[in-house]
């Protein structure tokens, strides 16, 4: 069986080398893109989600100091505080 040449050898590992390497930063390459696009649709996601859409508050005294009296409806039946917004029947 004859010996093959090595060059012809030293041009296949060449080669080989030069398609992994090629394929290897084609992949560099896409990871890149896809994050740059999933970095956009975060940003965009959490613009969306930091809307503020309820404001609270807690009630206290006035400047004046005087005492903070709160009508009848805003009290619930076990008295934990809860505001209702008044009804026909309350």
């Amino acid at each position: 069986m004859p010996e093959p040449d090595s060059s012809a050898i030293v041009k296949r590992a060449k080669l080989a080398a030069g398609a992994i390497v090629g394929v290897l930063l084609l992949g560099a390459v896409i990871v890149v893109v896809l994050r740059g696009f999933q970095a956009a649709a975060l940003e965009a996601s959490t613009t969306l989600h930091a809307k503020e859409y309820v404001t609270t508050i807690s009630p206290g005294a006035r400047g004046d100091k005087q005492p903070l009296t709160l009508p009848e409806h805003c009290w619930a039946s076990s008295n934990r505080r809860f505001m209702h917004a008044p009804t026909a029947t309350s």
